[in-house]
Order: structure tokens, then sequence, then C-alpha cells
């Protein structure tokens, strides 16, 4: 009896201490314990080296696994951004649910036309089993102004895809997306969609999901 009542003291105190240690982790505990390198192309030890300069103020850039340059942008204990090369960022941060924190992943490709996606995470590194009941990348219509709905076929004629930039602001909760259609177009083009496409579309964290923000 004494033996048994040992072992469930014993798993509690590990189950309660595993739930501290994600209670307390941070966006920069996260990427030093990515399950592979591979995921931001850094290894443990380049990240705390990646930390220690951005810290003290260096912009000294690291090298990553493939050779190129890797450091961090920005931090703060809920969010941290990343530049890998010449054209990712990558921004890491969590957000607070009931069940457990979900960690969001943002990826933004700057290149002719900066492009981000968004992927989620829990906190063990493993994608979200239904991440569309997260974040649902936003349709046409939810782009178009006013004079953008009454004159759709002909933004359906000019656009074919939307491509936007991310950002999140723990702060607030705020998802933030950010039409770069007008990288896209020529001049012509862009003055024509310019009144009828909005600049951005902002989301609000609830616990469960990014749900649009009332304007």
């Amino acid at each position: 009896m004494k033996k048994l009542r040992h072992l469930i003291l014993s798993t509690a105190a590990i189950a309660s201490a595993c739930c501290c240690a994600h209670s307390q982790t941070t966006a920069a505990g996260m990427l030093c314990r990515t399950p592979s390198p591979g995921m931001f192309l850094v290894d443990s030890l380049t990240c705390l080296d990646m930390l220690d300069y951005y810290r003290s103020g260096s912009d000294r850039p690291s090298a990553s696994i493939i050779g190129g340059k890797a450091r961090v942008t920005g931090e703060t204990p809920m969010k941290l951004s990343l530049r890998l090369g010449e054209s990712s960022d990558y921004t890491i941060a969590l957000l607070p649910a009931s069940a457990d924190t979900v960690v969001a992943v943002i990826e933004t490709l700057d290149l002719t036309v900066p492009d981000s996606n968004i992927r989620f995470y829990d906190m063990d590194w493993k994608p979200v089993s239904k991440p569309e009941k997260i974040f649902k990348e936003p349709e046409l219509k939810q782009w178009l102004t006013a004079e953008g709905a009454a004159n759709r076929t002909q933004v359906e004629e000019k656009l074919p895809f939307m491509m936007w930039t991310a950002d999140y602001e723990p702060e607030t909760g705020l998802l933030t997306l950010t039409n770069t259609m007008d990288r896209y177009f020529h001049d012509d083009d862009r003055e024509m969609l310019k009144p009828l496409l909005k600049e951005q579309i902002t989301f609000v964290w609830n616990g469960k999901s990014f749900a649009p923000a009332k304007q």
C-alpha cells in the first residue's frame, strides 16, 4: 500500500512539474527545444548563442545548419522573431488556451511579394489536429471593401489569389494580416484595385481561435 501511495504521489509530482514547465515556457524556450534542427535551421546551442547576441544588443548573426545566417530580431516572453537567410522571417508566438498553450509559427517569405503562412502546434511541437478550427485563411469576400463588394467580378478578373503578411501581438491578442498585393501588380492595376481591397484584416485570439475583430 505504501509503495502504491508513493507511486501515485510521484506520478502526480511529475505531472505537476510538467504542467509548471509548460506554463513557464517562453517563446525563446520553445525555439531551443524544437524536436529537429531542421525546423528553424538552428540547433539548440546555436539558439542559445543567438539569444545571447540579441540580449546583449549585438546584431551578429549565427550560422544555420545549412550555412546561412540566423539571428533573433525580437523577443518577449510570449513572442520571438527570427531572421533566417536573406528572405525568411519567423515568429514563434504562445497563445494562452484553456486546455493548453497553443504555439503559432508565422513564416514570412520576404520575396518580390512578401507572403506569410501560419502553422499551429501543441507544447510538445506536435501539429494540432484541426488547425482550421484555430485560424481559417480569409476568403476574398473578407478582403473586399464596400466598393469592392459592389465590383466583385472586376476584382476576380484581376486577382489570381491573395498574398498577405501576418503579425501577432501577445499584449492585445490581435493577429493582423496586411495585404501585399500592391507589390504584385503594375501601376494601372494597382491603382484600380486599391479602393476595392482592404489594406488589413484583424483577428483577435479568444482562447480557442482567432475570430474576426470588430472594425
